[in-house]
């Protein structure tokens, strides 16, 4: 028994595991420009550009997927077909992805520093690169590259109600918040927004925006910056604030904010030279927001009990490059959920059992099958003695 209970419970953390990843087939198509790689999704049949590796660059380590198995030498195994399955090489520091060094492993995009990323890729025409410890695997080569860049931490949606419940006939207010992560060059913001709450249980009214963005409301669909820093200058003006202390202290009302340290090292490894070089001093950081996007209304559509869904359908996200100040490209979040049960007047069942009072006919039939069961184990108990001494 306690082995059928340890194989269940493996299967279980196996399924958890793969909750929120994806498995995509590339069907032999190159990776692209175009679209944001999320960590934990696992690709296969892959092909890289230089028909070789595929490397995970950052400030504090990188991570390579080859197609040959480690060699003492330069000559490389080239390997023209696609492919699902790599061999694993981590430079720098081995506590920066969630990849094991030296492995076979599938093509999966890496967590980075313990964060869910998103990553974006590039067909380099030659390697930023120039670890020691990897050129006499990559050979001297001046050919395209696939790098992968960490671009933020992966946005999440929330939707919380001021009621746990709600009872049939009323409604509650409810808050919808956005957080993402920015690293620590902050060259890129995801607040460009459009998404639409929906629910087949619940009225959706009376949604209202936050002061500092530029969102409009269209039905029940939202769509605009999360952050406009006109309107966030004008609340400041407004306020008079003239301290540090009483900005963070105003702007609480519209976002959190929290700086996580996710890399303590002390100088830029010179092996990372990279054309985008971040002075680093003793700690690489991400930037922690938490924005509250609006706030809206639900009210039970029907008289019943049940658990009511709150649902925001697919949310395209536009992350734009504060430099140039254009969309660079859009991140499409798959559905978000939150639950808060109705309460309703009438529950099914009640009036069955109200009906016929004095017979009790229903109880006696959901007696039935333990009297059975009970039946069972006396006889079988009786009849295997030797087992029970």
């Amino acid at each position: 028994m306690k082995k059928v209970f340890k194989l269940l419970s493996l299967i279980l953390a196996s399924s958890v595991l793969v909750v929120n990843a994806d498995t995509i087939d590339m069907h032999g198509e190159y990776f692209s420009d175009d679209t944001l790689y999320s960590s934990g999704d696992i690709y296969t049949n892959v092909m890289f550009v230089n028909d070789s590796w595929s490397g995970f660059i950052t400030p504090v380590g990188a991570l390579f997927y080859d197609v040959a198995p480690p060699m003492p030498t330069s000559v490389k195994i080239r390997k023209m077909a696609p492919t699902s399955e790599f061999f694993t090489y981590v430079d720098v520091s081995d506590q920066v992805f969630d990849i094991e060094n030296n492995i076979r492993s599938k093509f999966i995009i890496p967590k980075f520093l313990g964060k869910d990323v998103l990553w974006k890729h590039s067909a380099e025409e030659s390697s930023p690169y120039e670890s020691e410890t990897f050129l006499p695997r990559l050979g001297k080569v001046s050919e395209s590259f696939d790098i992968f860049e960490p671009l933020i931490v992966k946005p999440e949606f929330e939707i919380v109600c001021n009621n746990e419940n709600v009872n049939y006939g009323e409604s509650t207010t409810c808050t919808l918040s956005y957080s993402f992560g920015l690293f620590d060059d902050e060259r890129y913001t995801p607040t460009m927004l459009d998404l639409t709450i929906d629910s087949s249980e619940y009225n959706i009214s009376n949604i209202t925006v936050n002061e500092i963005s530029s969102l409009s409301v269209n039905g029940n669909n939202i769509s605009g910056n999360a952050v406009d820093s006109k309107k966030v200058n004008e609340l400041i003006k407004g306020a008079n604030i003239t301290s540090d202390e009483e900005y963070l202290d105003f702007m609480s009302k519209y976002y959190t904010y929290n700086e996580e340290c996710l890399h303590e090292i002390s100088d830029m490894d010179p092996r990372l030279g990279g054309k985008d070089v971040i002075d680093l001093s003793d700690c690489y950081s991400a930037k922690n927001y938490k924005i509250k996007i609006a706030t809206f209304d639900i009210t039970p559509k029907e008289n019943l009990s049940l658990n009511g869904m709150i649902k925001l359908s697919k949310s395209n996200i536009g992350i734009q490059d504060v430099v140039t100040n254009e969309e660079l490209i859009k991140y499409t979040k798959a559905e978000t959920e939150s639950i808060v049960p109705i309460i309703g007047g009438e529950v099914k069942g009640v009036e069955e059992v109200t009906e016929n009072p004095k017979t009790g006919i229903i109880n006696y039939i959901y007696l039935l099958p333990l009297v059975f069961i009970s039946a069972y184990v006396y006889h079988f108990i009786k009849k295997n003695k030797e087992l029970f001494r």
